[in-house]
């Protein structure tokens, strides 16, 4: 299965370029990472996606599987549930 059937159009966004660029505006946004996070999942690459999500996790502590459902949908906080446990906080 293509990444792009797994995320919808997720795996368009190149692996984070998009969402690094968003996070160089502010960084202060922890979405940005999040979806950089949903984009190297949907590429595979597990590794780069857990440094994105403990990135995401330490602009943003309180980050729940219930706050990244209602920004980024059901699949997402399926496609990030394994992770979670193995990205710590800071």
């Amino acid at each position: 299965m293509a990444p792009r059937d797994q995320l919808g159009d997720v795996a368009d966004f190149g692996g984070g370029r998009l969402e690094k660029l968003a996070a160089r505006r502010d960084p202060r946004l922890f979405l940005p990472p999040v979806l950089e996070t949903l984009a190297h999942v949907a590429l595979g690459q597990t590794d780069a996606a857990k440094i994105s999500l403990v990135s995401a996790r330490r602009l943003r502590p309180e980050l729940t599987l219930r706050e990244i459902e209602i920004s980024h949908g059901r699949r997402a906080v399926k496609a990030l549930a394994d992770l979670w446990t193995e990205a710590p906080l800071a």
